[in-house]
Formats: structure tokens, C-alpha cells, sequence
């Protein structure tokens, strides 16, 4: 295998996005060692490492220390629209200075079946909180949302919690970082949980952000969907320093 000396870790970078992408390497899979790529590659581990670093900040793949690089592309998230960084709704109320509130519609424990696996990817029969929320600014409804959380992970999870933040709770009570965060964007009709919780008023299409969160070992610990107001709905692009954000119209 020959390589241009120029830029080389862009080209170590494309021919694993390729082998990643073909799933050579599949979801969940670990790339070869360092070790196995330097000699491969002909490179050097600084080249590597750069490499892989542009890989992690392009949403392919994550580096656990101790254990290696777990691959995180899926074929059914592709369209992702954030790759690193995990704002929380009510970090983004705060941040923007604004009253919110988050209401728990429904609260349970379920086990993740054959449809919910596929939608996803969590295993079938892994034990996950089912939650509802609306969430409302200055007594406006803007989301409607339902999340599932695996139970080994948010561990201990209350309606009080759900109420309040469970990224906050995960990383301040529980100690476990999220890593990294994939959200797709698309759109589509209005349901009847729409009409019934959000101020559409006269839209019948809403943008839908779907949410998949992992921790710091790769576990995807998060699938979360959530239906916005349309006419409070804002998309921003912004550099790697920065990631893709979503921001509501205050």
C-alpha cells in the first residue's frame, strides 16, 4: 500500500472511513490496533493518531484509553448533523436566559423490543426507562419527547430527575461523561401527540431530532425522539471547536 507523503493522514483517514463505511469494520467493532496500523500504513503514530483523531471528530469512531477505537457509524445514522457535544435542553434554555420547564408525561420501565431495537439499536431485552416530556418556554410548549435510557447506565432514574436534567444527573451524580452525540434531522407530519401538546398554530409538519448518546466506553446509552414546534425550530452549523448545535428561537 502506497501512500502520498503529503497530507498522509488525510489519506490514512479516507481508507479507513472507507473500511468503516463498507463495514469492514461494523458498528460497535474495534479497528485494528495502533500498533497493526502503523506497520500497514507505513506511518508514524503522531500520523495515526491525527488520523484517527479526524475520524472521532467526524462522528466514525470514538478512542477509549485502555481499550482501543470502538467504531460508531451506522448506516441508519447516516445525515448526522452533530457529532460531538451533548447541549441538554435545559443548558440551552439557561444559556440563552430563558424560562423553561420540562413536564413528565409518562414514566416507565420497559424491555426493548424487536421494532425498538431496530429503531434504535440498542439490543432486544435490554432493560430501559420509557419517558415522555414536554418541554415549555415562557408557558409555550416548543417539544414533545421520548426517550429511552438504559438502566445500567442512568441508573436510579425518578420522575424528579426526568423533571430536572438527566445529563446533569448523569454526569454530576453518577460521574459518567457522554462522549459523543449523533442527532439526525428530518421532518414530517404532525401526529396526534403533536396536536395535542404542542402550539402548532396551522402547521402540519414538524422537524424531528433523533438523539443517540454514548458514554465514554461506547455504550450507547440514549435514543431519544423528539417532535419541535416548527415556526421555534432553529439549525446552526459551526466548525469542529464549536459542534452543530440546535437552538430554539427565544
Amino acid at each position: 500500500m502506497i501512500f502520498i507523503a503529503n497530507n498522509k493522514y488525510d489519506v490514512i483517514y479516507e481508507d479507513l472511513k472507507k473500511r468503516i463505511k463498507n463495514e469492514e469494520y461494523k458498528y460497535q467493532d474495534k479497528i485494528p490496533s495502533e500498533t497493526n496500523l502503523i506497520l500497514e500504513y507505513d506511518c508514524s503514530r503522531n500520523t495515526l493518531r491525527r488520523a484517527i483523531k479526524k475520524l472521532g471528530a467526524d462522528g466514525y469512531v470514538q478512542s477509549i484509553r485502555g481499550k482501543g477505537v470502538i467504531v460508531l457509524y451506522n448506516a441508519s445514522l447516516e445525515n448526522t448533523l452533530i457529532k460531538k457535544g451533548s447541549p441538554s435542553f435545559s443548558q440551552m434554555a439557561e444559556r440563552n436566559k430563558i424560562k423553561f420547564k420540562t413536564s413528565v408525561l409518562l414514566f416507565d420501565e420497559i424491555k426493548v423490543n424487536k421494532k425498538l431495537a431496530s429503531e434504535s439499536t440498542f439490543p432486544i431485552g435490554t432493560p430501559v426507562y420509557y419517558i415522555k416530556r414536554l418541554r415549555s418556554i415562557d408557558d409555550e410548549n416548543y417539544i414533545v419527547e421520548e426517550n429511552y435510557f438504559m438502566q445500567k447506565v442512568v441508573k436510579d432514574l425518578t420522575i424528579s430527575i426526568a423533571e430536572d436534567s438527566i445529563y446533569k444527573y448523569l454526569t454530576e451524580v453518577l460521574n459518567e461523561p457522554i462522549a459523543t452525540t449523533k442527532r439526525l434531522l428530518t421532518f414530517g407530519l404532525a401526529n396526534k401527540q403533536d396536536e395535542k401538546y404542542l402550539d402548532l398554530n396551522g402547521y402540519n409538519a414538524v422537524p424531528i431530532v433523533t438523539n443517540y448518546s454514548f458514554t465514554n466506553d461506547g455504550t450507547m446509552f440514549e435514543y431519544t425522539v423528539s417532535h419541535h414546534r416548527p415556526d421555534k425550530f432553529i439549525f446552526y452549523d459551526q466548525n469542529d471547536a464549536n459542534p452543530v448545535s440546535f437552538m430554539l428561537d427565544n
